[in-house]
């Protein structure tokens, strides 16, 4: 198909018109994910073909995949998010050339000395400290010097005088190169109306960013279901734009009823609201990704349906996490119910399941009611799926098998730490027993869980990270955190929106904001930010007490997969195979007392609630002298670990699921015929 009937062929969706031809772009650019098809995009689409209005995407992010390589893409849209090194590289194409603030990034930023040594902070994912690839000065300058080609391929290769409404999405790296193709765009065809919105123009980044680049004409701040198809509609009809809640525009004044119409960008900016939030999720259309799978032609990228079955966070609404700032102004927990959910979900399996099995819920929490209605049914389904969720660590046994048996093969619980007393001081709602437990299960299940180590809070104390090395070491064969970091004070956290309830002084961007807007001043920074630091009591020792944790979290994340500890019984007996950090021996039998407090230790349990168990596993009433005796031995060798007057056995048991893979198997199957013999 040609890329003019591609473009006019608009979208349909169930009970809205089909659009005869596309009047408005809407434009994906780097670095957002290459995996991931745009939903916000997707569903603005779909939202502009119920009023019969036609929309095509522009995934310009593919195309940039394609011309620097999908790895080297990857690497830099999952570099250290403070970093904003996906926004540097585009900085020059904003701004224009200067070498001494590229020079002065390079060096303060990233640690790039003018000699070229390597990095010394990290830009790929891992730990905080580490050090990045010595090619990244060749990548970064490779990069780079694809961008002004880029740019002005999506300037020439696409007829913008055919539309009337550019839109840009902008979620985390995606400011600074929508802005300058927005610039490029605005200069070459003046009447085009463009616009932004997505998380970065949310409340006052969207006003700044408004404010800032007179190439824009308007910015949609918040939720733009409803307010985006409203404004586009008004636009076409040659009506004004002004009174839409969330809609930051010029003031202008129509122009030409009878051609395209466009707005002139004279005035200031309207004052900053933000859109109303979508209550009735059902109510939503099912979104538009056709446009991303016709344009992906990479066999290097492997693609995932994305799809979101709520907006919000019910635990957020309930107790926010002082360093979460993911839902900006729109808290408030909101969820499809489990028909629309599953409807939603089949629709987009027939549409381009033979592309992809793979489905990322975006939602910041999975709902409840899920455990008890979709999960279910789409566990009766077999789809075949893997399927990705974000949810909470305090997850029941029997939720970890139903999330695999539904599809789920990976989660990302927000584990954040396996300190009690720093959970407390980030509002978690959890304590460390629950999220080992956790990984311990999804383990047994075969779900993997996606999670990062946090250190340095505002409060915490030396002694809340004592014996955190040797508790990490005894859990070292469950999944290994991604990385570790100190903490970041995000825009709409509490940390944010409170620095004086948490003793926060001097909050301010990170030093990555002054490169990247170099063009605009100090408040304006500001404005524009996200992430953000600020000093605190205590700050300065964060490194010293917390080194011995480190060195244990870097020794998991290398090696974690080469460690063990998983069970099996045989007879009357368990096996115990341990293959950790320190572990005197391969194979350890449990029998008695020993097998059974072990096994009843498989959820967490006090010393009550371990006699009840023993009790009902038919083990008698042993006295709480000989449970003390077979707890202790227990955890002499690590197969539990304690915290207050609760207990947990650490140890996956093998089977279902869970089974082990590489030199590991080989010295099971070894120690194995031990047994036998």
């Amino acid at each position: 198909m040609s890329e003019r009937r591609e473009r006019d062929a608009g979208s349909k969706d169930v009970g809205g018109a089909s659009p005869t031809r596309a009047r408005v772009a809407l434009v994906n650019m780097p670095f957002a994910m290459l995996e991931h098809p745009p939903l916000g995009l997707g569903l603005l689409k779909a939202g502009l073909a119920r009023r019969g209005i036609g929309a095509r995407i522009f995934n310009f992010n593919l195309r940039f995949g394609e011309a620097v390589g999908a790895a080297t893409y990857g690497r830099l849209a999952m570099a250290h998010p403070t970093a904003l090194v996906g926004e540097w590289a585009f900085s020059r194409a904003l701004w224009g050339d200067d070498a001494a603030s590229d020079a002065a990034y390079l060096r303060t930023v990233l640690g790039i000395a003018g000699d070229g040594s390597p990095p010394g902070v990290l830009v790929v994912p891992g730990a905080d400290g580490g050090r990045a690839s010595p090619d990244l000065p060749e990548t970064l300058a490779r990069v780079r010097g694809a961008i002004e080609p880029f740019l002005d391929e999506c300037v020439r290769d696409v007829p913008w005088g055919d539309y009337d409404v550019v839109g840009f999405t902008s979620v985390f790296e995606q400011h600074v190169a929508s802005l300058a193709l927005a610039r490029r765009l605005k200069e070459r065809h003046p009447r085009l109306f463009v616009m932004m919105g997505g998380a970065n123009c949310e409340g006052e980044m969207g006003a700044t960013t408004l404010r800032s680049f007179p190439f824009l004409d308007a910015v949609c701040s918040g939720e733009g279901d409803a307010v985006f198809p409203e404004m586009i509609e008004r636009r076409l009809a040659g009506r004004s734009i002004a009174g839409i809640p969330g809609i930051l525009h010029r003031e202008a004044a129509p122009v030409d009823a009878g051609a395209k119409r466009a707005l002139a960008t004279v005035g200031a900016p309207a004052p900053a609201t933000s859109a109303p939030p979508v209550h009735d999720m059902d109510a939503l259309p099912l979104p538009d990704f056709d446009d991303y799978f016709a344009e992906l032609r990479s066999e290097d990228v492997k693609p995932r349906i994305v799809m979101e079955t709520s907006r919000g966070c019910w635990w957020g609404a309930k107790q926010h996490c002082t360093f979460c700032g993911l839902n900006g102004s729109t808290m408030a927990f909101r969820e499809k119910s489990a028909d629309r959910a599953l409807h939603e979900l089949l629709y987009l399996l027939e549409r381009h399941g033979a592309r992809t099995r793979s489905v990322s819920a975006v939602d910041n929490i999975i709902p409840l009611q899920y455990f008890k209605d979709f999960l279910p049914r789409l566990r009766d389904m077999n789809l075949d799926l893997e399927l990705f969720y974000e949810t909470k660590s305090n997850l029941k046994k029997e939720q970890v098998e139903l999330y695999r048996e539904a599809g789920l093969t990976s989660i990302q619980p927000g584990i954040e730490s396996l300190s009690t007393p720093v959970l407390r001081l980030m509002r978690k709602g959890v304590t460390a027993l629950q999220n080992i437990q956790l990984l311990k299960w999804c383990a047994q299940y075969g779900v993997a869980p996606m999670w990062n180590y946090i250190i340095g809070f505002p409060g915490e104390r030396p002694e809340h990270y004592a014996g955190q090395e040797d508790l990490v070491r005894s859990i070292a064969h469950l999944h290994a955190p991604s990385g570790w970091g100190t903490v970041r004070f995000d825009r709409f956290s509490p940390y944010f929106t409170q620095p004086d309830a948490f003793q926060l002084r001097r909050l301010r961007p990170y030093p990555a904001y002054g490169f990247v807007y170099r063009g605009v001043d100090e408040d304006a920074r500001r404005d524009l930010a996200y992430f953000f630091e600020a000093d605190y009591d205590g700050q300065d020792r964060v490194a010293e007490y917390t080194a011995p944790l480190v060195e244990a979290l870097d020794d998991w994340i290398a090696h974690g997969a080469t460690y063990a500890l998983f069970s099996m019984s045989v007879g009357e007996q368990s096996w115990v195979f341990d293959l950790r950090p320190g572990a005197p021996s391969f194979v350890l039998p449990l029998k008695g007392l020993a097998q059974a407090v072990y096994e009843a230790c498989d959820r967490i349990a006090n010393r009550g609630q371990l006699a009840q168990r023993l009790e009902r596993a038919g083990a008698g009433a042993p006295s709480e002298a000989a449970i003390d005796e077979a707890l202790a031995a227990l955890a002499e060798r690590r197969l539990v670990v304690r915290e207050g007057d609760d207990y947990l056995a650490v140890g996956v048991p093998l089977g279902y699921r869970y089974s082990p893979q590489g030199g590991v198997r080989k010295r099971f199957v070894e120690a194995m015929r031990t047994i036998d013999a």
